[in-house]
């Protein structure tokens, strides 16, 4: 199992990519989020927008 991560280069390429995915997949969700606030006409729906992306 460790012979996937021999070589340090790879593993530390590998955890940068899913850190980095994991980053740009919360910063979606807050701009929709964030369209949500502004595009929704009811405080609940707006409310519910924010709830689901904390």
């Amino acid at each position: 199992m460790n012979e996937i991560f021999t070589d340090t280069s790879t593993g530390e390429l590998v955890m940068d990519s899913i850190g980095l995915l994991l980053i740009l997949l919360g910063i979606a969700t807050i701009i929709v989020a964030g369209i949500g606030l502004f595009r929704l006409p009811d405080l609940y729906l707006r409310a519910s927008a924010v709830g689901t992306s904390a």
